[in-house]
């Protein structure tokens, strides 16, 4: 009876908070009137969405705008009273959820403020807010009470908690305040600010990146006189030589600063009337402890927490009007290179490109690639070369497995297969290499420079990185354009010399689709999330006027990348227009697709545009009204059980299996925060008579239980691979390689069947071509870059939904239509790794953890060995065909003549002695050959060159047998490495810096006591760690990353002198 009482309480508190607030703001999201409101949250079936409904009106008599009534008083005060019995007993948790789910901040406050372990509810308020049930409107002002909360504690309290505000600050977009706190730290606790600055990163938002940086450019320039007072300089004797230059470089950085100051005096006054610019406000303390002479900041804290969003346009303008390319360089113009603090302000701003992050995984990825090339040659070599979608279905699975390890091997020791790709093929094999190389960003135009478009544009790129050019066909240079934009996508560094140059193509080949359709996909990705980029948005908007259909699907797909979760009212007003005007089905599917991108977590927002996609007449415009769900909704079904009624409606009632399929689809979306409940949803889904049905289910399982080894859903998952239609084997096999991601035949035993069921599918010449595609391309989602990585929807710490993931799972959905789509995917990967880093941001190789589970679960899969077949063939011995004639004739004479006899059988075995001892003696050298070519990268170049090219050739033999060693050689090193680092009771591992730490090892992750390093933040088990070096003055072994760009200088030209003949 109490917890009834507790859960109508709750149900007439959040009506009655949704009602108030849309009063407030005005907001018309599709309910009629107030009885409908309340009958949204009414758990009784029979109540009918219909405000005429006589029993509706009968049975909200005594609730409707009533919370001030007897009635719900009394259960309020009942609530009052158990929330006061639960703090007393020290159950802080059960009376926080309470009065979350309620609405009550100021119980939620009063709860936080006399919980005894402050500290603790404040960080598990942040980690569970996912779980939580409320709505944006709610969770805004709920991260504001959190943030003064936290600028309530003390210096010491708030001294390891600073992560955790800040994250506070980006629920509600306070950059000016992060980017103060930033600087702050930055003097007196810099491992913190650099520890904050790659969570940042993690959370893969450019914009608020970008405004943090104009931010502290702005403080900086407040400060002038402390970053270029000479009392703070520090000099050094190479400094004291080049003391000129750096003077009249500092007098140049004064002068443009003075210039800049004049230019926003006006504003800055404006912004920061009435405060006083020489000190801070009492009452935020959180840097108590600095020097009277460091920098001050005229930001008021009150108001950046209230009005965080109100000056963002002004802001980003500052930083896209910004004509200088490096972002780093144009803030460090504002502070000395003498500064004491310059190096630090150097790296934090790195740190905050994203530069440092994109660099380290490539580093990590391609020193732990663990890709199994055999498995691809034995798909190469089972499968029918004639098809080319299984040709096509390989090198996705390559570039998959081998995403952000820069390692092409496979390719190019198979060319001449590889040029069995045409046409749109061509264009996706191209492309691939962008996924090979994603983060690859400093030598992005190197790596492609034999496929960009030969034309002007092009060739001043490949002058100035000295590379030539040549023509390689239009699908090639197509792909191409879609590879430089796979690169670059989710990094904030160098997109503006490779937007301007997308620009440029796109402006130089209106004629041409192809090059259009590769330039608009890499536009999009190169300005994914930058909704403030005015020209490009005209510039993909023109390209889609043109009413090309494959020029202008990619077109719209742009431009809702580019506008992702921006809630543009005219982008959506024209995208919308569009796609019932135009006649091609693929650009108005495109244009309902993006409208979705527009509205990502917009939620209510959304509500609106949502209802019209669906009521539409047009199929294809409710198929994109399942995906406006999908994302305007993603990872928020708590709080919106009406939106999975809605879907499951749709799933089942639609005329169009298109949108039935799409409506189960998207369910995996809005669920993907609680992948143990998709299941329950989908059980009997996947059974549907209806296979469009079955395969939304099979691929929504695999979009939102991504790398958890879900059980329920592998059992439910399993069946499918021998459905009777072949796209549902698809979408089934396509599944499992997510859901089994980082897994191995220890974890489940289903694993084992799975890969073997591969196999199997792949070897039947009479399976269809479809569901060997989805197989092909399962194998490479299993093994995503080199087994060091997952698809998430979700940052490293597990609350935040990254943009750039959703997206890239919604157009990878997009495979029924397009496959090139299926490289979006890329953009969820997430490697799992843990990476500890100096201050030097290098990284140690002397530091180690300890795994205290040495438990196979977390070991990677095993290789596909080829060993025991060719041991069978190699034990065989060779008989002549000559042999038993010989021997019929040695007996027949063996009467007459023994001795001669004897002579002759001995010649005869000598002989096939020889023969087999010729073929032992060639294992031999193969056997040595690759033992001493082994590289410590499973799929290094030399390693594997000049694999598999024919299968009948005894080159192939010989480079198999050379790629198999090298892999058993590979597993014999780890074996004996973990060996001899385990302890004596083999329970305990000792891993090396950087390493592999997937998701469910965390938990037995434990640092090493009284070691040389300490990590900043303990409890952090995964990402990048940054360490305190407590003696920093001993040698220590590391590995460096250079951050800084590196562009080849030319050589200077010779010195003019005179030719001389001699006689």
């Amino acid at each position: 009876m109490l917890a009834k009482c507790i859960e109508k309480y709750v149900e007439i508190r959040e009506m009655q908070y949704d009602i108030d607030y849309n009063n407030q703001h005005n907001i018309n999201d599709g309910i009629t009137n107030n009885n409908d409101i309340f009958n949204a949250y009414n758990n009784n079936d029979l109540v009918e969405l219909n405000s005429h409904n006589e029993l509706l009106n009968k049975e909200t008599d005594i609730f409707r705008f009533d919370i001030n009534n007897e009635i719900n008083q009394k259960m309020e005060l009942l609530v009052d009273e158990m929330i006061d019995v639960c703090i007393k007993s020290n159950d802080i948790k059960e009376a926080l959820g309470v009065a979350l789910d309620a609405r009550r901040l100021d119980k939620v406050e009063y709860i936080i403020a006399n919980a005894e372990n402050k500290i603790e509810i404040l960080a598990h308020s942040i980690n569970n807010e996912k779980h939580i049930n409320m709505n944006k409107s709610f969770r805004n002002e709920y991260f504001k009470l959190l943030v003064n909360l936290y600028l309530s504690l003390s210096e010491e309290e708030l001294k390891t908690e600073y992560i955790n505000l800040c994250e506070c600050l980006y629920y509600i977009d306070d950059y000016k305040k992060v980017a103060e706190i930033l600087l702050k730290l930055l003097h007196n606790y810099h491992l913190m600010a650099y520890q904050i600055s790659f969570d940042l990163v993690d959370f893969e938002n450019k914009i608020f990146l970008r405004n943090i940086l104009g931010q502290i450019k702005e403080n900086l320039i407040q400060n002038k006189a402390y970053y270029f007072g000479e009392e703070y300089f520090v000099t050094t004797p190479q400094e004291e030589n080049n003391d000129a230059d750096n003077k009249e470089n500092e007098s140049n950085a004064i002068t443009n600063e003075q210039q800049d100051e004049n230019n926003n005096e006006k504003e800055d006054k404006d912004n920061n009337d009435g405060k006083n610019p020489e000190h801070n406000d009492d009452n935020n303390k959180p840097n108590d402890n600095l020097t009277n002479d460091e920098p001050t900041y005229n930001n008021n804290d009150d108001k950046a927490i209230n009005d965080g969003n109100d000056n963002d346009n002004n802001n980003n303008n500052n930083i896209n009007n910004n004509n200088n390319n490096n972002i780093v360089e144009d803030v460090l113009k504002y502070i000395s290179k003498k500064h004491i603090f310059y190096n630090k302000m150097k790296k934090l701003l790195y740190i905050l490109t994203g530069k440092v992050t994109g660099n380290l995984y490539i580093e990590f990825l391609h020193r732990n690639n663990h890709a199994d090339l055999i498995l691809l040659d034995t798909y190469k070599n089972i499968v029918d070369s004639r098809s080319s979608i299984t040709h096509h279905g390989i090198v996705i699975a390559h570039a998959l497995m081998q995403t952000g390890t820069t390692c092409d091997v496979f390719l190019r020791s198979n060319i001449e297969w590889l040029s069995k790709a045409i046409n749109w093929a061509k264009f996706s094999a191209t492309a691939s290499l962008g996924v090979v190389y994603k983060g690859h960003v400093n030598e992005s135009f190197m790596v492609l420079s034999t496929h960009l478009p030969y034309n002007d544009v092009s060739t001043e790129i490949a002058n100035n990185i000295n590379v030539g050019l040549a023509p390689s066909g239009v699908y090639s240079e197509g792909g191409s354009l879609y590879a430089l934009g796979l690169i670059h996508a989710n990094y904030n560094t160098n997109d503006k010399k490779v937007k301007n140059y997308l620009m440029s193509q796109l402006k130089s080949n209106m004629n041409d689709e192809v090059l259009q359709h590769g330039c608009c996909l890499g536009l999009g990705l190169v300005c994914l999330g930058d909704s403030n980029d005015e020209n490009t948005y005209d510039e993909l908007k023109a390209i889609l006027y043109s009413d090309s259909a494959v020029a202008g699907e990619s077109a719209a797909y742009a431009i809702g990348l580019l506008k992702l979760g921006s809630g543009d009212d005219k982008c959506i007003d024209e995208l919308l227009a569009y796609a019932h005007d135009t006649q091609h089905e693929k650009i108005t599917r495109a244009c309902s697709i993006s409208l979705g991108f527009v509205m990502f977590q917009r939620e209510r927002e959304a509500d609106s545009l949502i209802e019209e996609l669906v009521s539409d007449k047009d199929a294809i415009i409710r198929y994109g009204g399942m995906f406006a769900i999908a994302m305007a909704y993603c990872g928020l079904s708590n709080c919106n059980k009406h939106i999975i009624k809605k879907l499951l409606h749709f799933s089942v009632s639609d005329v169009s299996d298109d949108v039935r399929r799409a409506a189960v689809i998207a369910l995996g979306f809005v669920l993907c925060n609680s992948p143990n409940q998709v299941p329950k949803f989908l059980n009997l889904l996947i059974e549907s008579y209806n296979p469009h049905v079955r395969y939304g289910a099979a691929l929504a399982l695999g979009i939102a239980c991504s790398a958890t080894a879900n059980e329920e859903a592998i059992n439910m998952l399993m069946p499918l691979l021998t459905d009777t239609t072949d796209f549902v084997r698809q979408s089934a096999f396509i599944s499992l390689g997510l859901i089994f991601q980082q897994s191995n035949e220890h974890c489940n035993p289903n694993f084992k069947k799975y890969k073997e069921e591969i196999m199997k599918i792949l070897s039947d010449k009479h399976e269809d071509i479809i569901a060997k595609f989805g197989a092909i391309v399962s194998a490479g989602l299993l093994d995503i870059c080199g087994r060091n990585a997952i698809s998430t929807f979700f940052t490293r710490r597990g609350n935040i939904i990254r943009p750039q993931a959703a997206a890239g799972f919604c157009l990878f959905s997009q495979l029924w239509y397009w496959f090139p789509l299926i490289h979006m995917i890329s953009l969820t990967f997430m490697p799992t790794c843990l990476i500890g880093l100096t201050e030097d941001l290098k990284v140690p190789k002397n530091f180690s953890i300890l795994s205290t589970s040495n438990n196979q679960n977390f070991d990677y899969p095993s290789f596909l060995s080829k060993e025991k077949t060719q041991e069978k063939k190699e034990t065989v011995t060779a008989v002549l065909s000559t042999t038993a004639k010989r021997k019929t004739l040695k007996l027949k004479k063996q009467k007459n003549d023994s001795k001669i006899t004897k002579e002759r059988t001995a010649q005869d075995d000598n002989s096939s002695v020889l023969s087999d001892g010729k073929s032992m003696k060639n294992l031999e050298i193969l056997s040595t050959a690759a033992t001493i070519g082994q590289s410590s990268h499973v799929s290094h170049a030399e390693s594997v060159e000049g694999s598999a090219n024919d299968e009948n050739s005894h080159d192939h033999a010989q480079d198999g047998s050379n790629i198999s060693n090298v892999q058993k050689g590979k597993k014999s090193e780890a074996k004996s490495k973990s060996g001899a680092n385990e302890n004596s009771n083999n329970n305990t591992v000792d891993m090396k810096n950087p390493c592999r730490v997937i998701k469910m090892q965390e938990k037995y992750i434990e640092y090493i006591p009284n070691s040389r390093y300490i990590p900043v933040l303990p409890t952090r088990k995964s990402g990048f760690i940054m360490l305190n070096d407590i003696t920093p003055l001993e040698p220590s072994e590391c590995i460096e990353i250079n951050f800084e760009e590196t562009s080849k200088k030319e050589a200077p030209p010779f010195e003019p002198f005179s030719w001389k003949e001699e006689n």
